[in-house]
């Protein structure tokens, strides 16, 4: 298995786009009306600018690193986290990548930054970690949980949810308001687990799972598709 990024360089503005990666997408994330990156199985970064249909490979070495989500909070500054404990960070979009310590070794499947220096990380065993200087370090988060945490989407440095497999009949669903010094147990209808979720406003949340697709409050989620 080997780690490697594509991106566009040309200028278009009215394209459709064929992005021929393999295997599996496994995310994807719109930065901006002229940019696009998505992320896909076994390491690999794919970006697109101005909605070009040519893409190019960029490589967060040494290879072999399984990619499974990223946050960008502007064009150039972005980070992609995946298993084994590997989490990078780039501030030129894509061209260098940077590998930082996130202190356990453990299987990431999440990664949400609300600004340049403040996010989280999230994964098996009911890990959490964050950061407040842009992942050069990080520390442990106790959310009172062993699910594995499938996504976390933070709204600002204060407040995000974090989402993962069911605990106990229920998904499991954390919500913090002030940092993450704490997190509260939020209550949701789904009994399956959650794989994703969005966090586009203080009184909004969105995730998707087993079941179908839920929303509500941050500390409360319900199914409604």
């Amino acid at each position: 298995m080997f780690g490697f990024a594509r991106r566009s360089s040309r200028s278009r503005t009215r394209a459709r786009i064929h992005a021929r990666v393999t295997p599996r997408a496994v995310g994807l994330l719109v930065l901006a009306v002229a940019a696009l990156v998505t992320v896909v199985a076994y390491g690999r970064l794919s970006t697109a600018r101005n909605y070009d249909p040519s893409w190019r490979w960029e490589n967060p070495l040494p290879q072999g690193n399984q990619v499974n989500s990223m946050s960008f909070v502007t064009t150039d500054t972005g980070w992609a986290a995946g298993r084994s404990g590997v989490i990078l960070k780039t501030t030129d979009g894509g061209n260098a990548w940077q590998f930082l310590d996130g202190g356990v070794y453990r299987d990431w499947s999440a990664i949400s930054f609300a600004s340049t220096s403040t996010g989280w990380v999230t994964g098996d065993r009911g890990t959490v970690k964050h950061t407040t200087d842009g992942g050069s370090t990080w520390t442990t988060q106790t959310v009172s949980t062993s699910a594995t945490l499938r996504s976390v989407a933070s709204l600002d440095a204060l407040r995000a949810i974090v989402v993962g497999d069911a605990s106990g009949g229920a998904a499991t669903l954390r919500f913090t308001t002030n940092g993450g010094t704490t997190w509260s147990s939020g209550t949701t209808t789904v009994t399956a687990s959650l794989y994703s979720a969005a966090f586009p406003s203080g009184t909004l949340a969105w995730a998707v799972g087993a079941n179908g697709v839920v929303r509500g409050a941050e500390s409360a989620l319900k199914l409604v598709a």
